[in-house]
């Protein structure tokens, strides 16, 4: 007999001590404080059945499941088996531990809204931890889950999916020092995933595709917003896939594959500074003055590298890394387009740094090898009258031209 089987058999065995109660899940619900101990003892977790909430009964479970969240405390996690659950309230996870079974496909354990609510699932001011619970918004709540000031490294979310919601799948706000493992943000009606104020937390692992909003959104309001989101695969979002907004501390973007429909830039990174993004793979069809990658609204001190761009329509206009004016001391390096050596065309509308043509010192320009055009060789050994360094101007067939002669200078 499992612990699930023999919680619901104590729930029976205490009749005589609960009195004439007619279900087994209203002998549950008055388990005295003593008996919940017990029940932490022998097998650690408490099964929302117990309380009413009943999978496919197409009645409402969220009641019943927060009077089980509320009964386990902090000290018990929560079980959800396999099967749908309707809700009508918002269900508070803080200070909680939910944890229900995730399928690969379909199925597993799913809790859906069935009436207008803000959020599906939210937690403030405690940690809490949520695993393997499928989250449908229907198309009626504002958000699957939204989490506010749970700033503890104890918060955990994984194996966690949200769908059809208007806003977004995921809000997690002024959420720090948290881990949120194998997210899937899918068919909402808004953006997949918001990710605000949440400082030295950590992502990883993630699914954002099909939502009419953004996909991924990292930003900063009231805290510097430095965070971490490492794997993701993007596709088919009809907003901007990756938009970084306001950021002031170190922010690492990496591992991403970006695959659209719509014709929108593939990453923008807005009025930010210390942004790192990573080994990205970035297509979209272009169209609109799109590009791979745009910086703009003074963001500065940014560094890309090792990221490949690529358009679906093969409009070499996608094909380029964008700074607006205003966007300075960024660095690039190792970026390519995809398929080919090439690497993309930048357009800098102000002072940045970009690896992507290659400077290096010789004693005279190299008569073979893999150059592009706009490379430099500086000269190893420059001299009143010799030329500083050499410019290439043509790479197919390989010609360099002398850039102008050293000449004494004199301060006055």
């Amino acid at each position: 007999m499992n612990a699930l089987s023999v919680l619901a058999s104590m729930a029976l065995v205490a009749q005589p001590i609960l009195g004439q109660s007619s279900t087994a899940s209203e002998k549950a619900a008055a388990l005295s404080e003593s008996t919940i101990c017990e029940l932490a003892e022998r097998f650690g977790h408490v099964n929302a059945r117990c309380f009413g909430a009943v999978p496919d009964d197409e009645k409402d479970d969220g009641p019943a499941i927060q009077a089980a969240l509320v009964a386990a405390g902090q000290r018990l996690p929560v079980q959800l088996e396999a099967g749908v659950y309707l809700t009508s309230i918002p269900i508070d996870l803080s200070g909680k531990r939910l944890i229900g079974e995730q399928h690969w496909r379909a199925g597993g354990t799913v809790v859906r809204a069935v009436s207008a609510i803000g959020s599906v699932f939210f937690a403030r001011s405690n940690a809490f931890r949520l695993e393997g619970v499928r989250i449908d918004a229907a198309k009626i709540a504002d958000h699957g889950l939204r989490t506010f000031k749970t700033h503890l490294n104890e918060t955990r979310v994984q194996n966690v999916t949200a769908a059809n919601a208007i806003k977004s799948g995921f809000y997690f706000e002024y959420t720090m020092v948290a881990t949120f493992e194998q997210l899937t943000a899918i068919d909402n009606v808004g953006d997949g995933i918001v990710i605000e104020d949440c400082n030295a937390s950590r992502f990883s692992d993630l699914v954002v595709r099909r939502n009419a909003g953004r996909g991924i959104v990292v930003r900063a309001k009231s805290a510097s917003g430095g965070t971490t989101v490492s794997g993701a695969d993007l596709e088919e979002n009809e907003g901007i896939p990756v938009l970084i907004e306001g950021v002031r501390t170190p922010t690492v973007i990496e591992r991403m594959w970006i695959e659209q429909k719509a014709a929108t830039d593939g990453v923008a990174i807005v009025n930010s500074q210390h942004v790192r993004l990573l080994n990205c793979r970035i297509s979209a069809p272009s169209g609109g003055g799109n590009r791979a990658i745009r910086l703009s609204g003074a963001s500065r001190a940014c560094h890309l590298e090792g990221n490949s761009v690529a358009s679906s329509n093969v409009d070499s206009g996608f094909e380029a890394i964008r700074m607006e004016a205003g966007s300075h001391s960024n660095t690039l390096v190792a970026n390519d387009v995809l398929g080919g050596a090439d690497s993309p065309r930048v357009e800098a509308l102000d002072r940045n740094f970009s690896a992507m043509r290659a400077v290096s010192f010789a004693s005279e320009p190299p008569a073979q090898g893999y150059w592009e055009k706009g490379d430099v060789v500086m000269n190893a050994s420059p001299a009143i009258g010799s030329a500083p360094g050499w410019v290439c101007i043509s790479d197919q067939p390989l010609v360099w031209a002398k850039l102008p002669a050293v000449t004494p200078w004199t301060q006055r």
